[in-house]
């Protein structure tokens, strides 16, 4: 399954269908020694499977310690749903993923298995007895200790100072000497002192220690290099522009991208009375500008693409997604293109002031592959992602909006849209003429040996 949907309608139309059969649940039959943990799997299907001819081949099982088929049973008159496999051995406490393909090294299914269907997860070990003991001690709560008195708040000379002579008040309450020439009050200011520097030292390596607070540019270097990622010095910002057009062109490069600016259109052509308006207002307002890397070509039916959820509802593709299903034929999608993920309507209310603008993920594609759902014919184009790019929050696709709103079942929640192009911070400069260069100037001063002379 790609999608984690609320409402599994899929499953209801498969079980309809004469000619098209999918996997209902699986479950591991107990080994003769004790319950669980065996090397046998029962996989339940939905419609009778007495058709299907299914071999060792066509079985994949991933996870955890390595697993393979070694026989498979098919199923009888007495039990036409089930289809018994034997493994060679038992799995561990990962999770498993039974899987089937259509031959070894593919991973589309069989004919007359639905793909969305074809695969269940599965753990061999949750009926095994467990040898650890979770269960809490009983014993009662410890006594609370209390706190010291200690003024946290004090991190600087005169704060530390204070609170080391409120402290000496209490422990010698005879002394009462105030001049800064006495030997307990410049021991108290000595140590305030060096309590002030410590105080800063530890601010500043707990300010370096994380990417989000540093400050110093080679802390943001060491930060990056520790995550395998080097930072060039030379690379301005970089953005991901979104470009939605009417027909089919190429951007060339150099293509100027500039913040929206209220009074004017979303797109101007050089000469237009609009362009002057625009530089001079940029130039009032110092606002950035952005020039695109490379060409581009950009096509209207990658605007806006929506997203195929094979007939179930409020789904969603979870963190760390790296694949997903678009509707329609995008034969025009490549390995290597970028695609953003956005979420462009409030879940709960349909309103499109209410989407999350944090929900938002650019992936680059590795695989792009059209096909058709076989159940009802749509065509369908499927694309992945490199694990790197793995979304790092649930997008929702479709959903069923509160009962302030209707309660009514939602689609088109988030999009993906095309024509990406990446573009740098800043104006190029053509053939600049940096002048002459200056010679090295003579130094002011001669050595001492000379001026004895």
């Amino acid at each position: 399954m790609i999608y984690s949907c609320g409402q599994d309608s899929r499953r209801e139309l498969v079980l309809q269908q004469t000619k098209l059969n999918g996997i209902d649940y699986l479950e591991v039959v107990e080994a003769p020694g004790g319950p669980g943990c065996g090397t046998k799997l029962a996989v339940t299907f939905l419609n009778p499977a007495t058709s299907l001819s299914l071999g060792t081949s066509m079985i994949s099982i991933t996870g955890g310690t390595p697993v393979q088929a070694v026989c498979v049973t098919a199923a009888t008159a007495q039990d036409p749903t089930a289809v018994t496999v034997d493994l060679d051995r038992t799995g561990d406490f990962s999770t498993y993923t039974f899987a089937l393909v259509a031959g070894a090294g593919r991973t589309d299914p069989p004919d007359g298995i639905d793909p969305q269907l074809a695969c269940v997860e599965f753990s061999f070990k949750a009926g095994c007895p467990s040898p650890a003991d979770c269960q809490p001690a009983a014993c009662g709560p410890p006594v609370p200790a209390s706190p010291p008195d200690i003024n946290y708040l004090a991190k600087d000379y005169t704060g530390f100072l204070q609170m080391m002579l409120d402290r000496l008040a209490v422990l010698t309450p005879g002394w009462t000497e105030t001049h800064a020439a006495d030997l307990g009050v410049a021991l108290a200011e000595v140590l305030a002192y060096a309590a002030d520097h410590l105080s800063y030292q530890q601010d500043a390596v707990s300010t370096e220690a994380y990417i989000g607070t540093a400050r110093s540019r080679i802390s943001l270097r060491r930060h990056a290099r520790l995550v395998g990622y080097q930072i060039g010095e030379g690379c301005n910002a970089r953005t991901l522009a979104s470009v939605s057009v009417g027909e089919a062109l190429t951007l060339p490069p150099g293509t100027p991208f500039y913040p929206l600016v209220p009074g004017l259109g979303p797109a101007v052509a050089a000469g237009d009375p609009a362009a002057a308006q625009l530089a001079a207002q940029l130039a009032a307002t110092s606002q950035p500008v952005f020039l695109s890397m490379r060409a581009a070509s950009l096509h209207p039916r990658h605007n806006c693409m929506h997203f195929y959820t094979w007939q179930d509802g409020d789904c969603c593709l979870p963190a760390g997604a790296t694949q997903a299903t678009l509707l329609h034929h995008l034969d025009l999608l490549e390995p290597g293109g970028m695609l953003i993920f956005k979420e462009v309507k409030g879940p709960l209310t349909g309103v499109a002031q209410d989407a999350d603008p944090t929900h938002r993920c650019a992936v680059q594609l590795t695989c792009v592959t059209p096909t058709a759902d076989p159940l009802t014919g749509q065509h369908i184009t499927q694309i992945s992602w490199a694990a790197a790019d793995a979304l790092p929050f649930p997008l929702c696709i479709s959903s069923t909006t509160d009962a302030d709103h209707g309660s009514q079942p939602l689609s088109g929640v988030s999009v993906a849209l095309g024509n990406i192009v990446p573009a740098d911070h800043g104006t190029w400069v053509q053939a600049e003429d940096l002048g002459p260069v200056p010679s090295a100037p003579l130094p002011r001063y001669y050595p001492a040996w000379r001026s004895r002379r």
